[in-house]
């Protein structure tokens, strides 16, 4: 592969957070079963487990390397520097800028898909590696696909050679609701992007075609389409054809369509491939055929009018394009992939009300795109930090560009200027005042949480001190939303036992050498007031899986606060098999397909419990860390 092309999706990663590095990371009783949230696996997957037969001979895979900090003050995982990147921070001597910290980066960084069926148990491992596969002399090998190997924070090549290829294309296609963690969405990404080599009995480009899927509905757009490309256009399935269109549209590169559009239109009957065609022979300087095309489309209405509207206004901005076009919303009430690509490549923003229920990818697509106004992007930004589509240090970076705009809409220009104030008072009660502001700025819960991310370094340059105790709970969910878990534990001595803030550092800590008493955990539950106290069931769950509570307390109250730490199931199963294989990029995968979910409340303390257990148990226990930190914080 092309260095220059390496060299510039790492870029990307490194701003993203794909990559990690320095961290300490990672990142109740609703009594009656009645109150317990709806299981989110798929039918069977609750049953109780089945015996699985090991292979005689099991190969075990290497785990995932975890970066070592590079900031002697934390050892959670850092996020990454730009948009979706692991940051390198030294979070604990941040330096203050005229608007943000020029500080070095840091990376920041499941139900069970309903399309898994549960009778692959026995298939989901194999006791030989899948064959090698040799390059043609005319296209390149799908033996091993990826943008970042082991030494750029990937997982190791042959983690997946040996799992069934049908199991892992399947459980990739059934995770089809949002991840509930910015820690699981950072860790499922760093494992999509990785250089695999290919599963074995896989149909190479449906995984691929998965991956990129999943990429593009997490908002990885630019990831999405970097993959895509590893394929050769000529080897395309029709998913991978669908899946290459939607990437270019999310990354706002319309270039993207013309090795794909006669490809596409010969597999599809789509309207969109032919107004792709008429795109790309606008783009190649052919005028007159792009406006032919477009208006026989026009007169056979093959699209709605919007869609129409939008592919003649990319037409017309072609080369040697004459034709001026007006694009009307009236009557628009949905946004897609096409509308928003579209509309971005050619300067048109879509209206705000499109975006107020629009899925999750889009924010973080209009966060990343830098054809999007200022002001659109600052907007998508909080809950595109808060899903892991934005490091700390990009949204930062964000909010820097934007405070110099002269045209930016007021209440953005506060926010950026409160943040400002975040960094650079002089008094430290202004500096917390401001970040104060911040953080009651937004009331719903997913941007509620973007803000704390954004707050997260300047939260990490005040000093700790009995007259901020009123402030440590959300200065450490502040600092633990970025993977800052030694900047956040320096309030130990502040918080008092029973405490949001003492919560969070017992799950968030490094160190294993203090085990958490029964009294001091029924003390936070009954100062719980999240809904049906589930932060106190969480912490229970987080403390059980990495260690720091007997077994017996863990499981005592556990049963008390309604469920139980024993369940088994057939998911459960499959995600303790691959810990028994010491195999962490399929632990990720299962564990991604157990975080499916609009918020916390549809997540189940067992399977957090579950998830941080196999996690920890691999050598991911900074994200474990981190996961189970941010459970007990959005609770």
């Amino acid at each position: 592969m092309a260095s220059h092309k390496n060299r510039m999706i790492l870029r990307y990663a490194l701003m993203s957070g794909i990559c990690c590095s320095a961290l300490g990371l990672a990142s109740v009783g609703y009594g009656q079963d009645q109150d317990q949230p709806e299981s989110l696996l798929p039918p069977g997957f609750e049953q109780p487990a089945a015996p699985v037969q090991q292979p005689a001979n099991p190969t075990p895979q290497p785990s995932a390397p975890v970066e070592q900090p590079t900031a002697p003050e934390n050892t959670a995982p850092q996020e990454p520097s730009t948009g979706n990147a692991v940051p390198t921070d030294e979070p604990d001597t941040p330096q203050a800028s005229p608007v943000a910290p020029a500080a070095p980066s840091n990376p920041d960084t499941p139900a069970v898909p309903n399309d898994v069926v549960a009778d692959i148990a026995d298939d989901l491992v194999a006791s030989d590696l899948a064959p090698s596969r040799l390059p043609s002399r005319a296209q390149r090998s799908l033996a091993q696909v990826g943008l970042i190997g082991a030494t750029q924070s990937g997982f190791p090549a042959d983690s997946l050679a040996n799992v069934n290829g049908a199991f892992l294309t399947r459980l990739l296609n059934g995770i089809d609701e949002p991840i509930v963690s910015r820690w699981g969405h950072i860790l499922l990404r760093r494992a999509l992007v990785s250089s695999f080599i290919s599963p074995r009995d896989s149909q190479e480009t449906q995984w691929v075609a998965a991956r990129s899927r999943l990429l593009l509905d997490m908002g990885e757009g630019v990831l999405a389409k970097h993959l895509v490309q590893e394929v050769d256009a000529s080897r395309y399935s029709g998913k991978l054809f669908e899946v290459a269109r939607e990437a270019a549209l999310a990354s706002g590169d319309l270039t993207a369509f013309c090795p794909i559009a006669s490809g596409g239109a010969a597999e599809s009957d789509e309207a969109e491939w032919q107004l792709i065609i008429a795109i790309c022979s606008a783009m190649s300087g052919n005028s007159s055929s792009a406006t032919a095309q477009i208006d026989r489309a026009s007169n056979d209405q093959i699209a709605s009018d919007i869609d129409l509207l939008l592919a003649e206004k990319v037409v017309g901005a072609g080369v040697n394009g004459r034709r001026a076009v007006k694009v009307e919303w009236d009557g628009v009430d949905t946004l897609t992939s096409w509308r928003f690509g579209l509309s971005t490549a050619t300067g048109i923003n879509p209206p705000e009300n499109l975006f107020d229920n629009a899925e999750r990818k889009f924010h973080v697509w209009r966060a990343l795109n830098p054809a999007v106004t200022m002001d659109g992007r600052v907007t998508a930004a909080y809950k595109a930090a808060a899903v892991g589509g934005l490091s700390n240090s990009a949204i930062v970076d964000l909010f820097s560009a934007a405070y110099d705009q002269p045209d930016l809409y007021d209440p953005l220009r506060a926010r950026t200027a409160l943040l400002r104030e975040a960094y650079v008072l002089r008094e430290i009660q202004g500096r917390v005042a401001a970040m104060r502001q911040l953080w009651n700025s937004n009331t719903a819960p997913l941007e509620n949480y973007g803000t704390q991310v954004l707050t997260a370094r300047a939260a990490a340059t005040i000093p700790v001190s009995e007259e901020f105790a009123n402030d440590a709970d959300m200065l450490i969910g502040s600092m633990l939303s970025a993977g800052l878990d030694r900047n956040a534990q320096r309030w130990s001595n502040i918080v008092p036992t029973g405490s949001k803030g003492w919560a969070l550092l017992q799950v968030g800590r490094a160190s294993q050498d203090q085990q958490v008493s029964e009294a001091d955990v029924r003390e936070y539950y009954d100062n719980d007031a999240s809904d049906g106290q589930r932060s106190a069931a969480f912490l229970v769950a987080g403390l059980s899986a990495l260690d720091r509570m007997p077994d017996g307390v863990a499981n005592e109250l556990a049963e008390e606060y309604g469920f139980a730490l024993s369940k088994s199931t057939k998911w459960q199963q499959h995600l303790q098999q691959a810990v028994d294989q010491n195999n962490a990029a399929l632990v990720v995968l299962l564990a991604a397909a157990g975080m499916q979910g609009e918020d916390w409340s549809q997540m189940a303390p067992v399977h957090l419990y579950q998830i941080v257990r196999a996690l920890n148990a691999v050598g991911l226990g900074n994200e474990a860390r981190m996961i189970a930190a941010e459970a007990v914080a959005r609770a």
